[in-house]
């Protein structure tokens, strides 16, 4: 009895000692979102569409070198009419690498990374607006958790600049976890997203064909979301 006891006080132990060395989290979401569309000076709302988005993040505790963050978005909205479909169809797609400044109830992370945006607008009549670039990426997320609870918050926020285009991503969440073990804590959370897409100028297209381009076009995506996030 006193050796399975002194095992598996040990198993804790490491375990407890290789979760300060490294930890992977992970997460999945649906987005409810809602889509306005500013395209050279003239507004509109496309429907509201469910989408989806996912995170893993890789946090370690070997100095200087920084934790990874990697976030997806899968983005898809449209306008009907009797006579015509206009789309919106894109990814937004994040590499960050940040450092944790605080790590304990209240946390702090601050990074730099890149967003890179990849997809167009479709218009009836074959005007297509592309939408791809690569932007520079500053990161900032603030953290807090309840002792005890398993009650947490997070706001994170992305801002990325770039030739002729700006990209503002921001969120915030309350999560649960309701497994909360040595080797993993699983939680169901909830929260809003804003992402905002604002171009200067950008290629337009007719019919597969570069034909110019135009200035300005905004787009925003916002909404609720819910999903799961596992830490091992």
């Amino acid at each position: 009895m006193k050796k399975i006891a002194i095992a598996t006080a040990l198993l804790i132990a490491s375990t407890a000692q290789a979760d300060t060395l490294y930890g992977l989290y992970a997460d999945a979401n649906y987005w409810h979102t809602s889509a306005d569309i500013t395209d050279n000076g003239s507004k509109q709302s496309f429907d509201d569409e469910g989408n989806y988005m996912l995170s893993a993040s890789l946090e370690h505790g070997v100095p200087l070198i920084p934790n990874v963050r990697v976030r997806h978005a899968d983005i898809s909205h449209s306008q009907n009419t009797a006579i015509t479909r206009d789309e919106v169809t894109f990814t937004s797609t994040d590499a960050i690498a940040y450092y944790e400044i605080l790590d304990n109830v209240v946390s702090v992370d601050l990074g730099l990374g890149a967003k890179r945006i990849s997809g167009d607008v479709k218009y009836t009549g074959g005007k297509t607006l592309d939408l791809n670039k690569t932007l520079p990426m500053a990161y900032a997320s603030v953290g807090a958790k309840l002792p005890f609870t398993g009650l947490s918050a997070k706001a994170e926020l992305g801002v990325g600049v770039g030739s002729n285009v700006k990209a503002t991503d921001a969120q915030a969440e309350i999560k649960y976890d309701f497994v909360k073990t040595a080797a993993i804590d699983l939680g169901i959370k909830g929260g809003y997203r804003v992402l905002s897409l604002d171009y200067d100028e950008m290629d337009v297209k007719y019919l597969g064909n570069v034909f110019g381009s135009q200035v300005p076009y905004k787009a925003d995506f916002k909404g609720p979301y819910v999903g799961v996030e596992v830490h091992f």
